[in-house]
């Protein structure tokens, strides 16, 4: 300790009150011998009471104390600041030689000080003729100083004590293990340890006596847990800073715990679990905090690879949820308590661990709506019905308040907590989550329930740990029983490991063959030496017991028996053995697994569950094979019998993708199986009325789905024109369409075949007709005669009007004989059109003109209607021509007939384009018209229904000339009303 600080040229920081006094007590001295030299005092406040004193006195200041230090005359500094901090800042600045005294001893140099002037100040009222009364002054002087050195230097025991402690106490926060800093009552960092070094990366020199705490896990400035501690923050700005996530702590009064993710700490973030507590001092003033952290990243990473193989889980029973027999097996021997009802709200499962955990037996729930039973008084829904009613989450929050969540794991899928008095003794804790049930068509079908029980918190853990690890071993295995491998491979995969995931020193499979025998076929482990000499199951050994008997058996230790195969696992070591059986649907076994394991106490309930469940699906898997075997089959049988089947047959899935491509598909289109199955669209080569056809099909909804029989033409690759006989169906599945399927029919060696009978018969109609027409002819001679004859009186007599009319006579028929001959020669020969660029409302208007003499000389008048939209196209103008020369006399002589008085009649001709495609052709008259009957017989051979004056070749040229050009010709009529001819012609435009 400093004696006499007289003998020190002195430097103070820190101008506040205490620099007043320091300064008060040193001027007081009345000797100037006896008083220190201060050179300068610094303080960041220019106003501060000692700088304003100091300055009086004609002292050096500053607001910066560091230039005190570089000041070569200052022996001794005072620093007679509150802050703890600046005396480590002063003593790293400082030169060598200079001495501190900090604020803490320097009160006990201004006490010494103080007394001091108080002497010297009696001592002159004294005066100097009182020498008594000053020896007995400096009696009191000395005895008051040395009780003020004894107690200032009992004042800096108790200090050095308190920094002994202080410094034994950072010793303990630094070496603590667990992370840990320490904040004074202005936020400054008082200690901050290895661990919190080694986890924030942030080292302790950088953070001590600052409040950038906040830097080692925020980008941006804000108050940590600590801090609001410090400053004793409500409830609700916790909850605004951190949500759901905080909580009071159990163990420490005023703690707050909360878990949060910091992106920044390490690579990819760290999870830290955080508990401050406030420090307070003996009067239960806070006067500082303390925080210790916690790195949970590797049990969040524990938490999510959980999730994610709950994930996995969740996918492989997706999967399996079409398969009710197999999802009844999961759900029955799962140790999850699960239910699941129907779209109805029936119950459709409620397996073995749901009854334990309510009471409530399977028979007495299934079929029932009673689902609410086990946990509530009264009628409720469950969290199962909310899901399948897809209820909003305002009605969520009525029933379960702010106890319920989406699901993380399950698309559509809820979870909520909470607590049943009505379950067991006192009640449960039920954890409990809902998840729709979807059909392939993406409607919801039922709901499924999962219950976890929480009662007992603290064996959650482990329970937790088991289920994760028996979810794993079924995704595990699950896995591999569904994989790309062979039925045999997948078995002996699985078998290998079950073995290693449950220690198994020896583990077989015995399969069922059709002697009625089981025989080995898989086995690992200790096994493969041990199975070599027992391949073949005898009868009266433990593993025919358990196949017969049908029930898994756990012998631990073996039974004494002197059968090969108890004589064998003896001699082996095994100490404990279990067999199970495997069934298929019918529950017949099919297959044992005998395990075994040289510990005598090896299987406990929760493996032979698992095995169980293993072995179920094992036999599921078996089972599968077969069925995938049998339905290979029946596919490769269907495949082969479509391929030979004489009509073309394609299909297509609901987007139009052809799925099937038959050869005879591939005869008929021209195109090759490879180029079209799952890469075109049937629609580039089907005709449009087929699209159109299953269109209409489709939109009519369900019903017999089928397209009938009927005949249409395609066109080919090769763009040849085939005809076929078309049928079609569309596939559903639920109501659902899938696709369709088309079946052709080729008409080619049909049609050629018809052709030819078809000719074949035009001529003998003609040859049987040639009599018929015997008359015909010879009312032409007849003609040709009465006009030779009028045409010879008239050149006789020289009479122009009887050579008139003979002529016009004889021409008329030269014009009956020349159609006769060409109606003849049209309908028996065989022709293909001849196409060419041509106007059809010209061809018309010429036909018009040309019958419009003979409609005049009828009283007949001849209207038009032509499509100005009609321009050129390429067809046979002179089959056309023909073809309206035919129906326009027919319309004129069917007005001639008509005996109606003062009628005035007419024929229409129409032109007109129809869907782009086609050419319409009408030929309208309001004559005599005619009865169905006559109408039924219009194209038949030679009928007629002008008598002698009719040959009947008309509409059957007609016919057969539209027929040339791949069109269509329909007739309606009303019998004394009139007829209308409708021609329709492919369109072709003109080049």
């Amino acid at each position: 300790m400093i004696e006499r600080i007289e003998d020190y040229k002195i430097g103070i920081i820190g101008g506040g009150r205490r620099c007043r006094a320091l300064l008060q007590a040193i001027y007081s001295e009345p000797d100037v011998s006896e008083r220190p030299q201060v050179l300068a005092v610094a303080d960041p406040d220019e106003k501060a009471v000692g700088l304003a004193y100091a300055r009086d006195k004609g002292i050096f200041t500053t607001t910066d104390y560091r230039e005190i230090l570089s000041i070569e005359d200052i022996e001794l500094i005072f620093e007679l600041t509150p802050d703890d901090s600046l005396k480590s800042a002063i003593l790293d600045l400082k030169p060598a030689g200079i001495l501190l005294v900090d604020h803490h001893a320097a009160r006990a140099l201004l006490d010494k000080l103080q007394i001091r002037g108080k002497f010297n100040e009696i001592r002159q009222q004294l005066g100097s003729g009182q020498d008594r009364a000053v020896q007995l002054l400096e009696a009191f002087h000395d005895f008051v100083t040395q009780i003020n050195d004894g107690a200032n230097a009992y004042a800096e025991q108790t200090r050095e004590n308190l920094l002994t402690s202080e410094a034994t106490l950072s010793q303990i926060i630094d070496g603590s293990t667990i992370p840990t800093f320490v904040i004074d009552r202005n936020h400054r960092v008082l200690h901050w340890n290895r661990a919190c070094e080694r986890l924030t990366g942030l080292p302790a020199h950088k953070v001590l006596g600052t409040d950038q705490h906040w830097k080692a896990f925020r980008e941006e400035k804000r108050p940590i847990m600590a801090d609001l501690i410090l400053d004793s923050v409500d409830d609700e700005e916790l909850w605004r800073l951190y949500a759901s996530k905080w909580s009071r702590s159990d163990l420490i009064s005023g703690g707050v715990e909360s878990e949060e993710f910091f992106p920044k700490l390490g690579a990819g973030g760290t999870w830290l679990f955080f508990t401050a507590a406030p420090i307070k001092d003996r009067d239960g003033e806070i006067i500082g905090a303390i925080e210790t952290l916690q790195d949970r990243t590797r049990q969040k990473n524990a938490e999510i690879e959980r999730e994610r193989k709950n994930r996995e889980l969740a996918a492989k029973v997706e999967e399996l949820r079409e398969n009710r027999q197999a999802m009844y097996q999961i759900i029955n021997g799962s140790t999850i308590p699960t239910f699941v009802i129907d779209q109805d709200h029936k119950i459709s499962h409620w397996n073995k661990a749901l009854e334990r955990l309510t009471g409530f037996d399977a028979k007495d729930m299934i079929g029932t709506s009673h689902q609410w039973k086990p946990f509530y008084k009264q009628e409720r829904p469950s969290m199962a019905d909310v899901i399948l009613d897809q209820v909003d989450e305002a009605q969520l929050r009525d029933l379960y308040g702010g106890k319920w969540r989406r699901s993380a794991l399950i698309d559509g899928g809820w979870e909520a907590e909470a607590f049943f008095p009505n379950l067991g003794d006192g009640g449960k804790w039920i954890w409990f989550t809902a998840a729709p049930i979807t059909s392939p068509d993406g409607r919801v079908a039922g709901a499924i329930e999962t219950l976890w029980d929480k009662t007992e918190e603290h064996k959650s853990a482990g329970e937790q740990e088991r289920h994760t690890q028996e979810l794993a071993t079924f995704c595990s295995v699950y896995a591999t029983l569904s994989g790309p491998l062979s039925l045999q491979d997948r078995i002996k995969e699985s078998i290998k490991e079950v073995a290693d995931i449950f220690q198994i020193d020896a583990i077989c499979l015995f399969q069922l063959r059709p002697d009625g025998r089981f025989y080995l076929k898989h086995s690992y482990g200790h096994a493969d030496i041990l199975c070599f000499h027992n391949r073949v199951a005898e009868e009266g050994s433990l593993l025919m017991g358990v196949a017969k008997g049908g029930k898994t058996t756990v012998y631990k230790p073996l039974p004494m028996s002197d059968d090969h195969e108890t004589r064998l696992l003896n001699e082996a070591g095994l100490g404990s053995m279990i067999y199970i059986p495997i069934f298929d649907r019918n529950k017949s076994t099919i297959a044992v697994i005998r395990a075994g394991s040289k510990s005598t106490d090896h299987f406990g309930n929760n493996e032979i569950r698992s095995l169980e469940l293993i072995a179920n699906r094992m036999g599921v898997a078996i089972e599968n094979s077969l069925l995938e075997e049998d339905i290979r089959r029946q596919v490769n049988f269907q495949a082969r019998l479509i391929g030979s089947s004489n009509d073309g047959i394609v299909a297509t899935d609901d987007q139009w993708r052809v799925v099937v491509f038959n050869p005879m598909a591939e005869t008929i289109f021209g195109l090759k199986r490879d180029e079209v199955i799952g890469r075109m669209d049937a629609r580039t080569f089907y005709p449009r009325d087929i699209v159109e056809a299953f269109g209409d099909l489709s939109v009519a909804g369900s019903g017999t789905g089928n397209l009938p029989w009927r005949e249409i033409t395609l066109v080919s690759r090769q763009n040849e024109d085939i005809p076929v006989r078309f049928s079609g169906a569309l596939l559903r599945e639920k109501h659902k369409v899938m696709g369709c399927v088309s079946f052709f029919h080729d008409l080619r060696e049909i049609k050629r075949l018809e052709k030819e009978l078809l000719g074949a018969e035009r001529l003998a109609a003609i040859g049987q007709t040639v009599a018929g027409m015997a008359h015909c002819v010879k009312n032409i001679l007849h003609g040709f005669k009465g006009g030779s004859y009028i045409l010879n009186q008239g050149i006789e007599k020289d009479n122009p009007e009887k050579l008139q009319a003979g002529w016009q006579m004889v021409q008329r028929n030269i014009n009956r004989t020349s159609g006769l001959v060409q109606d003849l020669l049209s309908y028996s020969k065989e022709r293909d059109p001849e196409p060419e660029a041509c106007e059809p409302n010209d061809i018309v208007s010429d036909v018009c003109d040309l019958m419009g003499a003979v409609a005049e000389e009828h009283a007949v008048e001849i209207r038009r209607h032509l499509d100005p939209g009609l321009g050129e196209v390429v067809l046979d103008p002179r089959s056309l021509h023909r073809s309206l020369m035919n129906l326009v006399s027919n319309g004129i002589d069917a007005c001639r007939d008509d005996d109606v008085p003062d009628k005035k009649h007419w024929v229409l001709v129409t032109t007109a384009v129809e869907s782009g495609d086609w050419i319409r052709f009408s030929v309208q008259d309001n004559g005599s018209g005619m009865s169905e009957d006559v109408r039924s017989k219009l194209f038949t051979s030679f009928f007629s229904t002008k008598g002698v004056q009719g040959t009947g070749l008309g509409l059957l040229v007609t016919g057969k000339l539209i027929e040339e050009h791949h069109g269509t010709i329909e007739v309606e009529s009303r019998l004394g009303e009139g007829s209308t001819f409708t021609l329709r012609l492919p369109l072709k435009s003109g080049v």
